[in-house]
């Protein structure tokens, strides 16, 4: 069975920031963004499937995403030489 999707849960004040580096890094990978709100945004894979998305809860509701590893699948090494200057 394979992963179906992954949730970061970040504060108010981080949305922003998080959204913008996932919006640069995802686009490498042709993800498009799925839907999104105030606080929350999920992007599709290039499948079309929604499998990566960011969520506001204030740390009172519940704790940010901490020490988590994620890792995409790339097409080829070139890709993923985009998408870590991408990140950078």
């Amino acid at each position: 069975m394979s992963l179906a999707c992954v949730t970061i849960v970040v504060t108010p004040s981080q949305f922003a920031e998080r959204k913008a580096f996932y919006q640069t890094v995802l686009a490498v990978l042709d993800y498009k963004e799925f839907r999104s709100a105030d606080n929350f945004i999920g992007w599709a894979n290039p499948s079309g499937i929604p499998d990566f998305f960011i969520i506001t809860k204030e740390e009172s509701e519940r704790e940010p995403t901490k020490n988590v590893h994620i890792a995409f699948r790339a097409p080829d090494r070139d890709t993923v030489h985009k998408f870590h200057a991408a990140a950078l």
